[in-house]
């Protein structure tokens, strides 16, 4: 019996001394691991623009306004999409078909439309 409960303690022993570094290489590994995957910090630069376009829709809301855009140097080519808007009441004077002037704040990967009239070119 002896030499059986000597066998049954060194296996335990030995799977407890393993179980110990698989742990400890899986807290490492884990931590690692975290260390990659977690996500970049937010980027809060930010740069203004101004642009012109039509305007071909804007929200019922006024949140948001589709404007035909020309090439924004710096930022992107010319095509029409929406874009936010910093207070509803810029948009009170602006109609689909008008042509626009607008200033455009981007801050991160948000643009927002800061100031926006109607323009005579």
């Amino acid at each position: 019996m002896s030499r059986i409960a000597a066998f049954i303690l060194a296996a335990g022993v030995l799977l407890t001394a393993c179980r110990g570094d698989e742990t400890r290489a899986r807290t490492e590994s884990d931590t690692r691991d975290s260390q990659v995957v977690s996500p970049p910090p937010p980027d809060t630069t930010s740069a203004t623009f101004d642009a012109t376009g039509v305007v071909k829709s804007i929200t019922p809301n006024r949140r948001f306004v589709i404007i035909d855009h020309e090439d924004i140097p710096g930022l992107m080519d010319a095509m029409a999409m929406p874009f936010a808007v910093a207070d509803t009441s810029l948009l009170r004077a602006i109609e689909a078909g008008q042509r626009v002037r607008f200033h455009i704040v981007r801050t991160g990967n948000d643009l927002v439309i800061h100031g926006i009239e109607a323009s005579q070119e």
